[in-house]
């Protein structure tokens, strides 16, 4: 089972990091003419526009509030986890079972945190121009 869990992690990653580093599919390069100079032509905001509109929407400002809410909670859960299993690995006094313990309290830990990386990479990804920054 550890080991199909270690294969999950794996592939979870690399499918993040494509994911975040995906590019852009449609260039104006790769257009007709015609649509490429229409595009031109538009009326549309500048990207730093949209970063600002984006900054000031209420409902972006309060997403950033709770993933930064958030992510200092798993912090602070993710480092309180690590030193109880320390402590717990550190008494555990050649007892295999109580050893056992601790590793999977700190691997859990680490992979919540871990987790926790990739939806926040993911939420980045997925609002053009970034979210939280």
């Amino acid at each position: 089972m550890p080991k199909i869990k270690k294969i999950l992690l794996v592939l979870g990653s690399f499918s993040a990091l494509f994911l975040v580093s995906l590019p852009n599919v449609v260039s104006a390069a790769s257009l007709p003419p015609l649509v490429s100079s229409q595009l031109n032509n538009a009326n549309l905001p500048s990207p730093s526009q949209t970063t600002t509109q984006l900054k000031n929407n209420p409902i972006i400002r309060d997403l950033n509030d709770l993933v930064t809410f958030g992510g200092g909670l798993v912090g602070i859960a993710v480092v309180g986890n690590i030193i109880f299993g320390g402590i717990q690995y550190t008494m555990a006094g050649g007892n295999p079972q109580a050893t056992a313990n601790a590793r999977k309290r700190i691997a859990n830990s680490l992979t919540a945190f871990v987790a926790f990386i990739l939806i926040w990479a993911f939420l980045e990804w997925l609002v053009p121009g970034g979210v939280f920054g």
